[in-house]
């Protein structure tokens, strides 16, 4: 069954901070990828569960970790650079209603850290007026909910008589 399953380990002891929370995007009955918010929990440790996960389960998918800020990019890039902490599977980079400037930056950040292989896709805000600009970031993916959720529909009905 495709959807959507969502993990959550336990609270932090003594704090309001969820340790780790993924989500597992099925596919055709297949784990096509995780997705982890770096603004909801601590992305180390939902990274290394997310990763033992899908280690677990033999799972090729790959890890995407949202991100909406600056200081959430550099809390990752963070983490992909730290040598003792195994983030293979991460493979995108979600930057979600960031400005122009902030993408550009953040494109810039991955590649003078030498992650030029992780992607980098915008979200959020995209338009047909929009979307030119924000190709011209450097990000790799540029995708767009607006295809489904601000889509005008059009009822016609059609009778033929014979």
């Amino acid at each position: 069954m495709d959807g959507v399953k969502e993990y959550r380990d336990e609270f932090e002891p003594d704090a309001d901070v969820l340790i780790a929370k993924f989500t597992e995007i099925q596919e055709n009955g297949y784990t096509a990828f995780v997705r982890i918010c770096a603004s909801d929990v601590k992305v180390k440790n939902a990274v290394i569960n997310a990763q033992g996960y899908l280690t677990l389960h033999k799972s090729p998918a790959s890890i995407e970790v949202e991100t909406r800020n600056m200081a959430e990019v550099a809390q990752v890039i963070a983490l992909l650079t730290d040598k003792d902490t195994d983030t293979s599977a991460v493979t995108r980079v979600m930057l979600d209603n960031m400005t122009l400037e902030d993408m550009r930056a953040a494109v810039r950040l991955f590649a003078d850290n030498g992650l030029s292989h992780i992607e980098t896709e915008a979200s959020g805000n995209v338009t047909l007026h929009t979307v030119r600009e924000i190709g011209q970031t450097g990000v790799t993916f540029v995708s767009s909910g607006a295809l489904t959720h601000s889509v005008a529909a059009l009822d016609i009905s059609l009778n033929v008589e014979c």
